[in-house]
């Protein structure tokens, strides 16, 4: 942490503070860092990103098979589909979805 304390200053990154409060910075990254707690942040982050492109992808997937459908005149498959999951699956592996 020395090292890096030093490199930082050396480089103009947060120089100012860094000269000021050296011992606090390099006390608080050694004994505050805490592994556990920031890899379960960090899963938690990568969890939110990937139910939110999943989310979209999958609005994106109902929404080829809606126009497909429509695009057929099925519009009986289509409320069938909304409300039934198993048919829903069915209808998207019928349509390459």
């Amino acid at each position: 942490m020395e090292c890096a304390v030093t490199h930082c200053i050396d480089n103009g990154i947060l120089a100012t503070f860094l000269s000021r409060n050296r011992a606090e910075a390099i006390a608080m990254s050694i004994f505050e860092y805490n592994e556990e707690k920031h890899m379960k942040s960090e899963r938690e982050e990568w969890h939110k990103i990937g139910l939110k492109e999943g989310m979209k992808e999958g609005e994106e997937r109902l929404s080829r098979l809606i126009q497909a459908l429509l695009h057929a005149g099925r519009t009986e498959d289509m409320q069938r589909a909304l409300s039934n999951p198993e048919y829903r699956e069915q209808l998207y592996r019928e349509n390459n979805l």
